[in-house]
């Protein structure tokens, strides 16, 4: 257990030690890595911890492992919550309240690391929202495989997609999912197999793309890769069909099938794992 010093405790904390409100966590190799949302900060372990309350090596987003404020910096972070992602050796964090993605090119080594782009503003030190080809609004999970990003545009109720992961910053995307163009932010009621509510988290095997629909209940699976704007799923889960979005279908109780503001995916291997938020649950879907 990290994060405390035994199973009985829960007190929260800015320390190496201590967290307040962890979000998301990766590991890269032998390295584990962890969103510390209420700290705005994004801790790193070397090793794989083996021992309750190990203590974590380094931070980024902070100078040093007591500090906590938010800033719009070129090392500052604000609230990073579920996007936090290691691809090729880049390090990817979703910047949430900063709007923006902030792009390391090799995971950091010392504390406080400047990053080396930032993509969703036109620099380290704005942090607007927009519904643009370059803007983002609150940006949640994140995927990619090196080559590749995708990024769930909470706010804007779309999921953008670069061709190759941005060297410059403020780089336009390629590809919109859930809207016709770069600036429609449209969530319709019903739904359709197009359309997106807050979506929360992507993840792709490199040829399906996942899009968690937080707020329709449901998760849209695309069987090829989107290369064009406003791709038409295949697949949806929680839902009946694709013009449903209640709850947990609409039942006062949950299922096997059903869902309740999903929010984290991850695949790995051939299992999708989903954190059904509103449930208090995981669920696991076999993707063969």
């Amino acid at each position: 257990m990290l994060g405390q010093s035994n199973f009985k405790n829960r007190n929260f904390g800015n320390s190496s030690t201590s967290f307040d409100s962890p979000t998301a966590t990766f590991v890269a190799g032998s390295q584990l890595l962890m969103n510390d949302f209420g700290n705005n900060r994004v801790l790193i372990w070397k090793k794989l911890p083996t021992k309750t309350n190990t203590p974590a090596d380094l931070v980024v987003g902070q100078t040093d492992l007591t500090a906590n404020n938010s800033a719009t910096s070129q090392s500052g972070l604000s609230e990073p919550e579920t996007g936090l992602f290691v691809a090729n050796g880049k390090l990817l964090v979703a910047d949430r309240d900063n709007n923006r993605i902030m792009i390391w090119n090799s995971i950091p080594t010392a504390n406080g690391a400047p990053a080396n782009v930032v993509i969703g503003q036109p620099d380290f030190i704005s942090n607007q929202a927009a519904t643009t080809q370059t803007g983002l609004g609150e940006p949640e999970g994140l995927w990619s495989d090196g080559t590749k990003l995708a990024v769930a545009d909470f706010d804007n109720n779309r999921v953008l997609i670069w061709n190759s992961i941005p060297t410059t910053n403020g780089a336009p995307a390629d590809v919109v999912v859930g809207q016709p163009d770069f600036i429609s932010f449209d969530s319709p009621d019903p739904p359709t197999a197009q359309s997106l509510n807050q979506p929360g988290g992507v993840a792709s095997d490199g040829t399906r793309l996942y899009v968690e629909d937080s707020r329709n209940n449901r998760i849209l699976v695309f069987n090829t890769f989107p290369t064009a704007n406003n791709p038409t799923a295949d697949i949806v889960l929680g839902q009946a069909d694709f013009t449903h979005g209640l709850s947990n279908a609409g039942n006062s109780m949950p299922s096997a099938q059903t869902l309740s503001f999903p929010f984290g995916i991850s695949l790995v291997g051939t299992q999708l794992i989903v954190d059904d938020e509103s449930n208090n649950r995981f669920l696991i879907f076999s993707t063969k």
